[in-house]
C-alpha cells in the first residue's frame, strides 16, 4: 500500500453534509491519511460545528437509508485532534507547533467557488509535501469503508495514470448509478457526458472498456497522483462551478492517462431523486457557469469549435424561450457577447450567493 493521502472536502452552508461525510471517512480502512475541509465563507457557523463535532458535542444526522446508517452509525470515538487556519495560513502549510492533526479546518474567507476553493487544500497538502495521493471528494457523499483503499490499489496497478474516479450511486435510491468514473468529452459541444451504465462481459473486463474510454474523471470523487498536480498544475479557477474536472483531465492527457476503480463505492446525494422534478432547470448561476464554462472550454482547448459552440447557444436560446426562462435567454446572449470581447473564463465570483457544486446537487 502506497503512503499518505490527504482526502479534501469543500464546504459552503451544508456543515450536516459534511459532518456526516466525516463520520464515513473516519472508520475508512486506509491506514495513513488526512482530512481537510475548506469552508467559502458559510457564514453559518459551518467551522463552529465541525469542531464541535471534532469534540464530540454534535453527531452526524442519524439517516433511516440501508446499508448508509452503517457507514456512520454509531459515531466515532471522540474527541478527533483538529487544527484550525485561515487560508494564508493553510496555504504556508500550517503551523508547524500543531503538529500532524487528523482533521484540517480551513477558512477560506470567501465563497471562491470550487476550482479556488479546493486548491487552498491542495497548497496546504503541498506546503507539507508528505503525500502520495490527493482525494478529492465532494462534503454531500458517504463514503464504503474500501473505496479509498480500493482507488490507491487501482492506480498503484496503473503507475502511467494521473487520475482514478470511483463508482458512484445516488444517496437515495442507494442502488442508483450516478457515475462509473467519469465520462466522455465532445468536443465539438464542448459537453462531458457521465458513464451511467457498465458494459456488459465480465466485471473486469466492463470496467476495463469503461477506463479505456474515460476522457475525464468525474470530479465528485477524484484520486490524484502527487506528480499530476506538480506537472500539471493545480484545479483552474477560470472556472466557478462545473467543468474543472475535463479542463485537469484535458490538461493532464499527453502525459498521464486516467483510471477507474470500480469496487470504491460512494454514495452522493446530488440528484437524488426526490429533487429531480426541480433539476428539470438548473439553478440559474448553475445554468450560467455550465453554458460559460462550455466556452472557456472551447478557447482553451478546441479554438477551432468556437463558432460551433456558438450554434449550439442558439438551441439553448430557443429552448430557454420555450420554457418562458428569459433572464436566461438574456445570459446566454451575455456570455456569447463576453466571448467576443474575451470576458469569459474568469471565475472569482466571490460575491455569488450560491454554493460550489456539492451543495447546488444537480450534478
Amino acid at each position: 500500500m502506497s503512503g499518505r493521502i490527504y482526502v479534501a472536502l469543500l464546504n459552503w452552508r451544508s456543515w450536516g453534509d459534511t459532518i456526516e461525510c466525516l463520520e464515513s471517512i473516519f472508520r475508512n480502512d486506509y491506514p495513513d491519511y488526512r482530512v481537510i475541509v475548506c469552508d467559502n465563507l458559510s457564514g453559518d457557523g459551518s467551522i463552529e460545528h465541525m469542531a464541535a463535532w471534532a469534540d464530540g458535542n454534535l453527531d452526524a444526522l442519524d439517516s433511516d437509508i440501508e446499508p448508509l446508517r452503517e457507514l456512520t452509525h454509531p459515531p466515532i470515538p471522540k474527541p478527533i485532534r483538529y487544527a484550525s487556519y485561515d487560508r494564508n495560513e493553510a496555504e504556508a502549510g500550517g503551523r508547524p507547533e500543531d503538529g500532524d492533526p487528523p482533521l484540517i479546518l480551513i477558512q477560506n474567507g470567501a465563497n471562491l467557488g470550487f476550482s479556488a476553493g479546493m486548491n487552498v487544500a491542495i497548497r496546504y497538502a503541498l506546503a507539507k509535501g508528505d503525500f502520495d495521493y490527493f482525494w478529492l471528494l465532494n462534503n454531500d457523499t458517504v463514503i464504503s469503508a474500501d473505496s479509498l483503499s480500493a482507488l490507491v490499489q487501482r492506480m498503484e496497478e496503473r503507475p502511467d495514470a494521473g487520475q482514478c474516479g470511483s463508482t458512484l450511486v445516488y444517496y437515495k435510491p442507494p442502488h442508483e448509478i450516478q457515475c462509473l468514473g467519469g465520462g466522455t468529452f465532445n468536443k465539438w459541444l464542448c459537453r462531458g457526458h457521465l458513464f451511467t451504465r457498465m458494459p456488459e462481459g465480465e466485471p473486469h473486463l466492463a470496467a476495463a472498456r469503461i477506463e479505456e474510454s474515460l476522457d475525464f474523471v468525474f470530479g465528485a470523487s477524484l484520486l490524484a497522483r502527487k506528480s499530476f498536480i506538480e506537472e500539471i498544475g493545480l484545479l483552474s479557477e477560470d472556472y466557478f462551478l462545473w467543468q474543472e474536472d475535463i479542463d485537469w483531465s484535458l490538461r493532464g492527457a499527453a502525459k498521464f492517462k486516467l483510471t477507474f476503480a470500480p469496487d470504491s463505492l460512494i454514495y452522493h446525494r446530488a440528484g437524488a431523486s426526490s429533487d429531480r422534478e426541480e433539476q428539470k432547470f438548473r439553478s440559474y448561476i448553475s445554468d450560467r457557469c455550465y453554458q460559460e464554462n462550455r466556452l472557456t472550454l472551447a478557447i482553451k482547448f478546441f479554438p477551432a469549435v468556437v463558432p460551433i459552440v456558438y450554434l449550439s447557444y442558439m438551441g439553448a436560446i430557443v429552448n430557454r424561450a420555450l420554457n418562458g426562462k428569459w433572464d436566461r435567454v438574456a445570459m446566454v446572449i451575455s456570455i456569447m457577447l463576453r466571448g467576443l470581447v474575451g470576458k469569459v473564463g474568469v471565475a472569482r465570483r466571490a460575491g455569488s450567493s450560491r454554493s460550489p457544486r456539492s451543495s447546488i446537487r444537480e450534478k
